[in-house]
């Protein structure tokens, strides 16, 4: 019995021992030191993570804008093709108007022109023919 005393006290003792031991280390220091340690090397593969698709969206985002532009650039360059045909036809059609219009104007004052010069060769037929008149009056007499 007195083993099993002395065991039962020595068994006391140990936890007794045990439970200061325990009660004495720094506890908080140890589950500090531990949440500092898996921070770090969560926050480490966080940003190295980030880092990646951060590169990798900013290279899309590049590829995205360069297509961007070419696009913009072909469309721009059809644009400009477009509106210069247009122009040019317009300028062709109104040459083309102006053309007309001085070619009627040109007739028009030729005809008006050789109407006059008709008229005034007819006059002075007339006048060649009245002075003719005359004279013949005259020299009759």
């Amino acid at each position: 019995m007195r083993r099993i005393f002395i065991i039962g006290i020595l068994a006391l003792f140990l936890v007794g021992a045990g439970t200061t031991i325990y009660a004495k280390s720094n506890s908080v220091q140890n589950l500090s030191d531990w949440y500092k340690d898996a921070f770090q090397q969560k926050s480490g593969l966080v940003g190295s993570l980030t880092a990646v698709e951060l590169v990798t969206s900013l290279s899309e985002f590049n590829q995205f804008i360069t297509g961007s532009k070419k696009s913009l650039d072909a469309m721009i360059a059809v644009l400009f093709d477009e509106k210069t045909s247009d122009v040019q036809s317009s300028i062709e059609m109104q040459h083309a108007e102006m053309v007309d219009e001085l070619e009627e104007t040109v007739a028009a004052l030729q005809q008006d022109k050789f109407d006059e010069y008709v008229d005034e060769l007819n006059i002075e037929a007339e006048l060649t023919v009245e002075v003719e008149k005359m004279l013949e009056e005259l020299l009759n007499e």
